[in-house]
């Protein structure tokens, strides 16, 4: 995990998905993985937040975490604006090889299957047009786009299930 979040720092990326980040504020990764079990379950949750489920996708020959999805079980308001179901990032050394397309196809099987989820919404930055090429090769359309107060401009997209 280490490993992963150094090369997100190296490029001086923000760490994706936003779960990452929470790795630093346990003392193990059991802890760690033992608070991200029970967010799948609705426990512990920091307010505002919804139960969600995170998946790995690891290279185990190199036992190397190429990268990560986040399932957002229900959207509130503010996921319907930005954020959406599912979160995802890929470790930047594995990127333009396909990881991302086979990734979110993964976890949208993961977002049907385990969680019930007909209807994905899934945002990302304008500027990113790689994810948008990821999230248009996995069903995804265009609903539109918003601003935040700064003026970054989000894309939304459905990927519908039913």
């Amino acid at each position: 995990h280490r490993q992963y979040m150094q090369e997100f720092e190296t490029t001086e990326e923000k760490f994706v998905p936003w779960i990452t980040r929470e790795r630093y504020e346990e003392p193990t990764l059991e802890a760690y993985l033992d608070r991200l079990e029970k967010y799948s379950s609705g426990q512990r949750l920091p307010p505002g937040f919804v139960s969600h489920s995170t998946y790995w996708l690891v290279k185990h020959d190199r036992k190397e975490i190429v990268a990560i999805s986040n399932i957002r079980h229900t959207l509130t308001e503010s996921l319907l604006r930005e954020g959406g179901n599912i979160g995802m990032g890929v470790r930047p050394s594995w990127r333009r090889q396909g990881v991302a397309t086979f990734l979110l196809e993964q976890t949208i099987a993961k977002a049907r299957s385990q969680h019930e989820i007909s209807d994905i919404l899934m945002t990302c930055d304008k500027s990113n047009i790689a994810s948008a090429r990821t999230i248009q090769k996995n069903g995804g359309v265009l609903e539109n786009e918003v601003s935040d107060e700064e003026g970054n401009i989000s894309q939304r997209f459905w990927i519908r299930l039913t």
